[in-house]
């Protein structure tokens, strides 16, 4: 499904690209949202990452970006709340993927460092060793 996604993207970029106002950019918003709602089944904590790979980020942090035109200022956090400025943002970016409350719900995972901490030490010399074998090994083949 990441291709479709892919090409929706594509799709909505090119569609606003140009476009100046909210009123012009919104429909075209609306209609990425209904096709991640109802084409596809990703969760919360998955969105984000598909639409990164398909791009999306990127392509519209790459757009020239005019306060009330295109774009609107958004405040920016650090990691214990406080706001810490501001950061002008693509209306799409404000109106499509995951929302604020999204983000921060999928930002409070901690399977990596779970993992981390359940995880097993590894000794950087029996590691080397190891690998240093497999290397060889693979010469030899």
């Amino acid at each position: 499904m990441s291709k479709a996604v892919q090409e929706q993207v594509e799709q909505l970029f090119e569609a606003v690209k140009d476009l100046q106002s909210l009123e012009e950019i919104k429909p075209h918003c609306e209609a990425f949202n209904e096709f991640i709602n109802t084409k596809t089944s990703y969760s919360i904590k998955s969105l984000g990452t598909v639409l990164s790979r398909a791009g999306f980020y990127k392509k519209f942090k790459s757009i020239p970006l005019e306060q009330g035109k295109n774009a609107d200022s958004e405040p920016k956090h650090d990691a214990q709340g406080n706001v810490t400025g501001n950061e002008l943002k693509h209306y799409v970016l404000l109106l499509c993927g995951l929302d604020k409350s999204h983000w921060e719900e999928r930002n409070k995972s901690t399977r990596v460092s779970d993992r981390l901490e359940n995880g097993q030490e590894i000794s950087p010399d029996e590691y080397l060793e190891v690998t240093g074998g497999a290397m060889r090994f693979c010469q030899i083949q």
